[in-house]
């Protein structure tokens, strides 16, 4: 068996981490955890803070000739050396996306200093192709 002389970090995304922390007997609420036959380590609120990142496609329409944001287009070493060498292109923008906001709606919590909505807004869609370059990169 190992065993840690200090902290352990865990990293396994904002599913698997809480998940392999309950698994491991770390949770909230304990009565959960015993009642499905896990000795329960320490009560702790994990995934208690849990927040879906929901998405979708907005408004989509074709120019001149379609626009995909893919990952080959932006790793591809043509588009690398035209970054490093000009300054320009796709991989001057974070992911694609030209303008980010963060808005406040009228169901803000504003006792916490964080808005509750955000835009993305790119000049390429994920889903002009019914989503079939984004699915293979998310598999």
């Amino acid at each position: 068996m190992v065993r840690p002389r200090k902290e352990v970090i865990l990293s396994a995304g904002a599913i698997n981490s809480p998940q392999i922390m309950m698994l491991s007997g770390i949770g909230y609420p304990k009565e959960h955890l015993r009642h499905i036959g896990i000795p329960v380590i320490k009560d702790l609120r994990v995934g208690d803070n849990l927040q879906d990142h929901v998405g979708m496609g907005g408004l989509i329409f074709l120019i001149d000739k379609p626009v995909a944001i893919v990952q080959d287009r932006f790793q591809a070493a043509p588009m690398t050396l035209h970054y490093v060498v000009n300054g320009r292109g796709p991989m001057t923008t974070l992911g694609g996306v030209e303008c980010y906001a963060f808005v406040n709606t009228k169901y803000a919590n504003y006792s916490i200093e964080y808005p509750d909505l955000q835009f993305h807004m790119a000049p390429a869609s994920i889903n002009f192709d019914a989503g079939v370059q984004v699915w293979k990169i998310l598999k």
